[in-house]
């Protein structure tokens, strides 16, 4: 429920008179009379703990208090369609969300918090009637209304000071329920951000926003990939290349696998595009394994190098993948040094060295069958670099055509 515009204008100026996160001056008590270890006493006292959590930074205590369906609906007048398309997001973000601000992590704007103090005011409850999914009937849902006063300090290299100071004014909702497992204590159902008031302040290091475009900054698709995990996937996939291991290979793979070939891997007789993981294991199992083409062609031996690795957040178009949702995918850009060394009774030499150094891009995502490991999605191959006139040119898609 919103309050007067008079209120609007002057209680900001009030805040400014007031100290900030000191559990003796908090306005709404230093927290539950009634300790617990998961919810809260009452739907009121539950935005206490909440404002708790957040002062103290702790990830635990702050997701305790969540519903397993937790939804957090950002303000309207804060959804970017240049960057953000979601309007609301669950639990497992929200989580992601506070750990990075808690933890201070850096987000790809070289933006990281320095500290965060929240302050409750004028909490009042009515009861919810609103039909939610999932609801029990009969069990009785509290909307909570309160109005914070939030500020985030936070390290910004784009700013002149080298720190940027959010200030957020607002009323702020919230739907408490019985927690499931104890219906004597109360969890976070859904919290609704409001349209943040205009803050009375000064210098050009305070910046007025809402609650949603804080936590915005540090939600997963704004942070940087987890590149030690992402580069260490693609060195083990070299790895299992060279060795040519078929079971390690294709344990990298994502069941819906697709290998896009370079332009100048497409043979004129008979051209392909793209194919997918059965066609992509075969040609591996016949490689690794020596086998003979139709040119009487094997294999002897594998080097394949990767370097230069650099990841983003993928932005690319594919069935049921958002790239704001809970698990984004990434794109993996390296450089690859490949020397395929085959017995080729076609050669004076009786052999030929293919030499590949091009490009090489990958679409990770997280493994359906273990979502602590990532798998490749797709495939891009790129045209060669320049080589040596002691190799044969090709892409990497073209020495695989050779086996398929």
């Amino acid at each position: 429920m919103r309050r007067t515009a008079l209120f609007a204008l002057l209680f900001p100026l009030a805040l400014l008179f007031l100290p900030c996160c000191d559990d003796d001056d908090n306005p709404v008590g230093g927290g539950d009379p009634d300790p617990s270890p998961r919810g809260a006493a009452s739907p009121e006292s539950l935005v206490v703990l909440l404002a708790d959590a957040y002062n103290t930074e702790d990830s635990t205590d702050y997701a305790d208090l969540l519903d397993s369906l937790y939804v957090f609906a950002l303000d309207p007048d804060n959804i970017n369609p240049g960057w953000w398309t979601d309007s609301t997001w669950g639990k497992k973000t929200e989580c992601a969300i506070a750990g990075n601000m808690f933890a201070g992590s850096t987000n790809k704007n070289g933006q990281r918090t320095n500290s965060i103090c929240l302050t409750f005011y004028n909490i009042t409850k009515q009861v919810d009637e609103t039909p939610y999914a999932g609801k029990p009937a009969g069990e009785t849902w509290w909307r909570v209304t309160a109005w914070i006063d939030l500020r985030v300090e936070v390290e910004n290299p784009h700013s002149p000071d080298g720190v940027t100071l959010f200030l957020v004014a607002s009323d702020q909702e919230f739907v408490a329920r019985p927690a499931p497992e104890d219906r004597t204590r109360w969890i976070l159902f859904r919290q609704e951000d409001q349209e943040s008031y205009g803050k009375a302040g000064s210098g050009t290091a305070r910046e007025e926003t809402s609650w949603g475009a804080v936590k915005s900054l540090f939600h997963p698709a704004n942070m940087p990939p987890p590149a030690d995990s992402l580069s260490a996937l693609i060195e083990r996939f070299a790895e299992a290349y060279s060795a040519r291991d078929s079971a390690a290979y294709a344990a990298f793979l994502d069941p819906e696998y697709v290998f896009e070939l370079a332009p100048s891997g497409l043979f004129p007789d008979g051209p392909v595009e793209w194919w997918d993981l059965g066609n992509e294991l075969r040609i591996a199992g016949r490689m690794f394994s020596g086998w003979e083409n139709e040119d009487v062609r094997s294999v002897e031996s594998i080097d394949l190098a990767i370097s230069a690795i650099t990841s983003r957040v993928e932005t690319g178009s594919f069935e049921g993948y958002d790239p704001f949702s809970d698990e984004p995918w990434y794109r993996i850009v390296c450089s690859i040094d490949l020397l395929v060394a085959v017995d080729d009774p076609t050669s004076m030499d009786g052999e030929t060295l293919f030499h590949v150094t091009s490009g090489q891009e990958f679409t990770v995502r997280p493994d359906p069958g273990d979502p602590e490991e990532w798998v490749v999605f797709r495939q891009y191959d790129q045209e060669p670099y320049n080589k040596t006139r002691s190799t044969e040119e090709a892409s990497w898609g073209a020495v695989k055509q050779l086996w398929r």
